[in-house]
């Protein structure tokens, strides 16, 4: 009873410290800094503009100073962006210079949401097509007094201006293709890895919904469903998901099904055999274990026919 209470006692003790130590070297928990919306949406036509609102909530611990600015950008083979300079913005139809700040700072106090404006004006020479940036909020630092650190809040939100009149006109090309759908065929770590890649050959940008689904035979094993992506004009747009938990062997097949808005969905199939480095582990060693009894015996007689020889 007495090392029960004793246990109990340390426990609670080393719970309590662990406590203690995350109070100081751990800030409090927040949420930071936001922006609503994350993707701004528009259709003007040549010359025209339009106001558009961001509004900034701040969860973080301090008041913060945002600031704004535009920031084009390109897409590499895995879908990561990257600034580009001004030579390389009208290659990848980068639309940073339409965009105008009513103000580029503003001050949001610790539990508000601050309001930005900016216009985006289409210069009246521009191509047909969607152009696109990135809006960058900037939040400056905010010191937490206890764990002696600064924070520094940089959230972007996708800003895509397609140049046509509402209701499209002729010049605006819609058009993809599923340009490869690649498994993992032997998977001897998990988990298995799909890797789809579309292409947008368009000049207008697509939105993107779809799901992978693996079957054994007709029965549906499991679902995985592909997130809204925005795939830019003239881009090739990567999409990798992974299958966690398989079986440690099959035979299996996966079905893409894409949705970009065209008249049929983008569709793939791919069968593959999944073999788990579990199921090689385990089969080796029932073969080394039946080696080695196979040799035994062999030994076991050998050694029985030596103390029956005479003399």
């Amino acid at each position: 009873m007495k090392l029960t209470k004793r246990r109990t006692s340390i426990f609670f003790t080393w719970f309590a410290s662990i406590l203690l130590l995350g109070t100081i070297l751990i800030p409090p928990a927040y949420a930071g800094m936001g922006v609503v919306p994350s993707k701004i949406e528009l259709t003007l036509d040549r010359g025209e503009s339009e106001d558009v609102p961001l509004i900034i909530p701040n969860n973080s611990p301090t008041p913060l100073k945002v600031s704004f600015s535009t920031w084009d950008f390109a897409r590499d083979e895995r879908g990561i962006p990257y600034p580009i300079g001004p030579k390389d913005v009208k290659t990848f139809r980068g639309c940073g210079s339409w965009v105008t700040f009513a103000s580029k700072k503003i001050h949001v106090d610790t539990g508000k949401a601050g309001k930005a404006v900016f216009t985006v004006t289409v210069p009246p020479d521009a191509e047909f097509g969607t152009y696109y940036t990135y809006i960058k909020a900037f939040g400056a630092p905010s010191p937490l007094k206890k764990a002696g650190v600064a924070i520094n809040y940089i959230i972007n939100a996708l800003l895509l201006v397609t140049v046509g009149r509402k209701g499209g006109v002729p010049v605006l090309k819609r058009s993809a293709y599923l340009k490869s759908f690649f498994v993992k065929r032997f998977n001897f770590t998990s988990p298995v890895l799909f890797t789809t890649k579309i292409s947008n050959t368009g000049n207008v940008h697509l939105n993107l919904t779809g799901k992978i689904q693996i079957k054994k035979g007709k029965v549906i094993m499991e679902t995985i469903p592909i997130k809204e992506s925005t795939l830019l004009p003239m881009n090739t747009f990567p999409i990798i998901k992974a299958w966690g938990n398989p079986p440690l062997f099959g035979k299996f097949k996966a079905e893409f099904t894409g949705n970009v808005g065209l008249d049929k969905p983008l569709t793939d199939q791919k069968t593959f055999w999944v073999i788990s480095w579990k199921l090689i582990v385990g089969i080796l060693g029932l073969f080394v274990l039946l080696i080695f009894r196979k040799s035994w015996k062999k030994i076991k007689t050998r050694l029985a026919s030596r103390r029956n020889l005479p003399g």
